[in-house]
């Protein structure tokens, strides 16, 4: 299977089973996860990597593209992310007793290109299925390599690298930092860019009467696409905690 047509196959699955998902709400209550620590519940640890995860990953925003804007470029993005949460451990720590097993996340955010290869994106987040929970992003990209003066080629190899963090400002207290590296290609003429993206990400709750710190690794393939002048369509698939988003970008 064609790695395009597989994208498009998960993106159609996790539309269906969000649509399918009869829970709407279900707000993560911080105190039954003190609670069970404080019980010595032995189901806290997966329940605290959980509820940490669910929180980190739905808000979160990074940088993905391999060919960062030029100087003083400005774009705007928006879109939708859905991401797999772990509803089987995240159960006992709800208002309602269920959890939609997936998130809903409505993003909107701007980017402007900087001097020596950088590149700055301020981002807020919305679970719109999770109605109390919001997040504030804001990243640091780096142009590592970039081929086009070496290869002659339409396709030209690159590399970023992007460090982010995200705070929440609405909902379960939690910080979050990651740090990520984007390796792929781009089209000289048209941007279109193609990636390969490998994420670290390190969360901090600190919604609980003890601070839960969790890290977490995912990886997975990114691209940025022209649709028409000035307007591109950005897509993105993570594994093995399945995270898909598909944001509207213009650039100015």
């Amino acid at each position: 299977m064609k790695t395009s047509s597989f994208k498009k196959w998960t993106l159609s699955a996790l539309i269906t089973l969000t649509l399918s998902t009869p829970t709407l709400f279900a707000n993560l209550v911080p105190s039954k996860l003190s609670l069970a620590l404080a019980n010595n519940d032995p189901q806290y640890g997966e329940g605290a990597k959980a509820f940490t995860e669910a929180v980190g990953y739905s808000l979160m925003q990074t940088q993905s593209r391999v060919k960062l804007p030029g100087l003083a470029k400005f774009y705007l993005e928006s879109g939708l992310q859905l991401f797999n949460v772990n509803n089987t451990d995240l159960v006992p720590y709800t208002d309602s007793g269920s959890v939609p097993q997936v998130f809903q996340t409505v993003m909107i955010k701007g980017g402007v290109g900087l001097p020596f290869g950088l590149s700055a994106e301020l981002g807020l987040s919305q679970v719109i299925n999770e109605h109390k929970l919001t997040g504030l992003s804001l990243s640091l990209a780096y142009q590592l390599l970039d081929f086009s003066t070496w290869v002659n080629s339409s396709l030209i190899p690159a590399l970023t690298l992007n460090a982010s963090g995200m705070r929440t400002i609405a909902g379960c207290a939690e910080m979050a930092a990651t740090s990520q590296v984007n390796a792929g290609v781009y089209h000289r003429l048209s941007f279109a860019q193609f990636a390969y993206a490998f994420k670290y990400n390190y969360s901090l709750l600190t919604a609980t009467t003890k601070s839960v710190g969790k890290a977490f690794i995912s990886h997975g393939l990114t691209s940025h696409v022209p649709l028409y002048s000035d307007w591109f369509i950005r897509m993105e698939l993570f594994y093995p905690r399945l995270s898909a988003s598909a944001l509207l970008s213009y650039q100015f």
